[in-house]
């Protein structure tokens, strides 16, 4: 009888010291299930987050060479002797699910320029166009509708030739009260179809602002190729 005491003794410690193990176990892979899904849902956010600061045509820049990593994308005329025309849009939204807007105003700075894109070890790389510059009669009519940082809506036109190759907008503000998109027409002339010569491209970008930017959306940026 003593034996069979002894016995159960040893078998209840055994079952004992088991599920002590069992729980110090299931604690841990709970901490760690716990630390990763937080780790995803803060990528999860941060990646939402940077798609709301979006247009149509330009694209979240992710280089740290702004002259040397280009978005381009193509612009058609209706006839190669017809300007070409399209509209840009910046918005405060994801592009294709207009229901979820940024949670704080965006204020960002619409900026173009007139630039070359030449291949230099392998990568192309853009160049700006010095003002004065013969570009063989070039020009980018630009009318570009937004919204201050008192809500009231601004129109601004600039036109982009040989002798003014660059400009920036003043600032924009995309409103937290709801999803909004700015708009800036581009009327490229023909000549950048016809002019014979250097090839010329036309570089958008709008830029967060702020001291510093705000860390979760980042410079959209295109080159526009003909």
């Amino acid at each position: 009888m003593k034996e069979n005491r002894i016995d159960k003794r040893k078998i209840i410690i055994t079952i004992i010291a088991t599920l002590l193990v069992l729980s110090i176990i299931g604690v841990v892979a709970y901490a760690e299930f716990t630390k990763s899904s937080r780790a995803k849902r803060v990528i999860a956010s941060n990646d939402s987050a940077d798609a709301l600061f979006s247009s149509n045509y330009m694209l979240k820049h992710t280089g740290t060479n702004l002259a040397e990593v280009l978005n381009k994308r193509m612009l058609y005329a209706s006839s190669e002797t017809s300007d070409i025309t399209t509209r840009v849009t910046v918005c405060n939204y994801s592009q294709g699910d207009i229901s979820k807007h940024y949670d704080d105003n965006i204020t960002y700075k619409l900026s173009a320029k007139i630039v070359t894109v030449s291949v230099v070890n392998g990568v192309e790389t853009m160049a700006d166009v010095t003002p004065g510059t013969d570009i063989g009669g070039r020009t980018v009519t630009m009318t570009y509708n937004y919204k201050d940082n008192n809500g009231a809506t601004q129109t601004a036109a600039k036109v982009l030739s040989s002798e003014l190759t660059s400009w920036e907008f003043p600032n924009a503000v995309l409103q937290n009260n709801g999803s909004h998109s700015d708009i800036c027409q581009l009327v490229l002339s023909k000549e950048f179809n016809t002019a014979e010569g250097t090839k010329y491209y036309l570089y958008l970008t709008a830029a967060p602002q702020g001291t510093p930017p705000p860390a979760d959306i980042h410079q959209l940026d295109c080159v526009f190729d003909t």
